[in-house]
């Protein structure tokens, strides 16, 4: 353990850019900035919205902004400028739910868990303005969803998680979705999607990670992780799953503030570590030669040294 930063009010999103860690504080609806040569909050940017129970729990750290989706009843899209701290744009979006940047291009993934919107569908937004550029339709929604939303971008395309065993590759340039891959379970997670040795990696709520080969869009493999992930009330998985990659390998957060490192080629465990016993919304990120790890019920983010 390197450090433990107390961040009130349950850390939930962790994410890494303009020489800091960012944090979105789930039960405050604040975003902290945290300085990683002192390890100190430099920043606390609170986010005023209307409905106080959405809270905010993802961010996405850009090549000039921090964006905050922020879904539930709100839907809205918030715009950090980095360098004055400060919110200076905020747009609604119907069922607004994750974001990921290509290029100049701010994508932003519409599902329709929460809010108006009747289908799944990947929108490309001007980051400047955030007026719509093109709107890709993913598929129709889910007569009973229990899948978790989320939009990444690597090895080229963008990977959107839209129904209940099902996640759709989408080309940025054409704006086409180019394959549609079938899950071998309900994809769950807190940051479900990573990307290491040239696969895609996927969280799924039977405790496992699957692993897509782009070559094929195939699933080619599952590592299993076990553990407490269970349905709870209000839909609430207990223990789900994170992935990480990083230099070392693909981390995993898993059961009760549980982590483990995982060859990427091989899908073997290399190695597993005990973080907290009692944390079940956990996520993590990489960078400044450590791993990030929020612990939600302690009120903190943990700074670790790569376990691999």
């Amino acid at each position: 353990m390197e450090a433990t930063i107390p961040i009130d009010a349950g850390p939930a999103g962790l994410a890494t850019g303009f020489g800091s860690i960012w944090i979105a504080a789930h039960r405050s609806n604040t975003v902290f900035r945290i300085d990683p040569t002192t390890n100190k909050v430099v920043a606390a940017i609170k986010i005023e919205i209307p409905d106080v129970e959405s809270g905010i729990g993802s961010l996405t750290v850009g090549a000039r902004y921090v964006w905050l989706p922020v879904g539930s009843e709100t839907n809205q899209l918030w715009r950090i400028d980095p360098a004055t701290n400060q919110v200076d744009l905020k747009v609604p979006f119907d069922s607004l739910e994750t974001t990921a940047e290509v290029g100049t291009a701010l994508w932003v993934d519409i599902d329709p868990k929460d809010g108006r919107a009747k289908r799944h569908s990947v929108k490309k937004v001007d980051p400047d303005t955030l007026k719509v550029l093109r709107t890709v339709d993913v598929g129709p929604a889910e007569a009973v969803p229990t899948y978790m939303p989320e939009l990444d971008y690597g090895l080229g395309s963008l990977w959107s998680i839209f129904a209940n065993d099902k996640v759709a590759r989408v080309d940025p340039s054409s704006g086409r979705v180019v394959a549609t891959i079938r899950l071998p379970a309900v994809p769950r997670g807190y940051g479900p999607i990573a990307f290491a040795a040239g696969y895609v990696f996927i969280t799924e709520s039977d405790n496992t990670v699957a692993r897509i080969d782009p070559a094929t869009n195939c699933v080619d493999g599952i590592v299993y992780l076990g553990g407490n992930l269970r349905p709870t009330a209000g839909n609430l998985y207990v223990g789900q799953l994170g992935l990480v990659a990083a230099p070392q390998g693909l981390y995993v957060v898993f059961d009760r503030g549980a982590l483990a490192l995982v060859d990427p080629v091989t899908l073997k465990v290399r190695t597993s570590v005990r973080l907290d016993e009692q944390d079940y919304i956990v996520r993590a990120t990489y960078g400044f030669g450590s791993l990030w790890y929020s612990t939600f019920g302690n009120d903190s983010v943990l700074r670790l040294k790569p376990i691999g």
